[in-house]
């Protein structure tokens, strides 16, 4: 089970929203998958930890869009990135399969 599209708006910040609600209703898989990674990253990051998602196009290929969940991170690099590795290790690398290459997780500093 995941996030509903009304529920998405609440608990990510959406960045071109109606296009991110046309994707993840086109795509329901990512869903569930936004849930695990709002947990997670919660986890990992802390409760307070602001996520944004974003659709990103490949500029090589115009037709290829991903949905990157971006972190906000207001920590030196070194700590985003042990966090970033213990997400990764603790669930991402094994569940990024699940999303058919639509979804990817990265850290943006704020």
């Amino acid at each position: 089970m995941g996030y509903t599209l009304p529920e998405l708006a609440t608990t990510f910040e959406l960045r071109n929203e109606a296009q991110i609600l046309d994707f993840v209703e086109e795509h329901a898989s990512l869903a569930g998958l936004l849930s695990e990674a709002q947990a997670k990253i919660a986890e990992v990051f802390g409760p307070e930890t602001r996520v944004a998602l974003e659709l990103v196009t490949d500029m090589d290929s115009p037709n290829e869009v991903e949905l990157f969940a971006l972190i906000g991170a207001d920590m030196s690099v070194e700590e985003a990135r042990a966090r970033m590795n213990r997400l990764d290790e603790d669930w991402w690398l094994d569940a990024v399969a699940r999303t058919d290459g639509l979804m990817n997780i990265d850290v943006e500093f704020t």
